[in-house]
C-alpha cells in the first residue's frame, strides 16, 4: 500500500518543480511557505514502512528549499483495519521534536491540537 504522506510529498515536490509544462492550472508557486500549513499524518497500522517516511519527510524539511514549510505530524490515523500498530514515538520525538500529535494513545487531545495548529493558518 502506498502511504499517504509520500502522495503528499510527492504533491509538495510536483507543485514545487519548474512550471515547464503549458498548464494554467499548475503553478510552481501554489503552495505558499508563508502560509500555507502541511499536515502529514501516518498510520502505523501494519505499515512498518511509515518509520521510513519519517526519515524521508525530516530529510526533506532538513532540506533548506523546505525548512521554513509549516508543518505537522500526526500519527495513529488509522481506521478500523486490524493488524498490530508500529509504536513510532521515540523516532517522532527524534525527528520533529514538539511538532508532532500522538492521535493512537489520545484521540481528542490531538483533534484538538490539531484543529489549533490549523486554525492559526486561516
Amino acid at each position: 500500500m502506498v502511504s499517504r504522506t509520500l502522495i503528499i510529498i510527492a504533491i509538495i515536490l510536483w507543485s514545487c518543480r519548474s512550471n515547464d509544462l503549458d498548464n494554467g492550472a499548475l503553478q510552481a508557486d501554489s503552495f505558499n511557505i508563508e502560509k500555507d500549513f502541511l499536515l502529514v499524518q501516518y498510520d502505523y497500522k501494519t505499515d512498518v514502512d511509515d518509520l521510513h517516511t519519517i526519515a524521508a519527510f525530516f530529510t526533506l524539511m532538513s532540506d533548506p528549499n523546505f525548512s521554513r514549510i509549516n508543518y505537522h505530524a500526526v500519527a495513529g490515523t488509522y481506521g478500523i483495519q486490524s493488524g498490530l500498530y508500529v509504536p513510532p514515538n521515540p523516532l517522532l520525538e527524534l525527528a520533529f521534536k514538539d511538532n508532532w500529535t500522538d492521535a493512537h494513545n489520545n484521540t481528542q487531545t490531538a483533534v484538538e491540537q490539531v484543529r489549533s495548529k490549523i486554525a492559526t493558518t486561516f
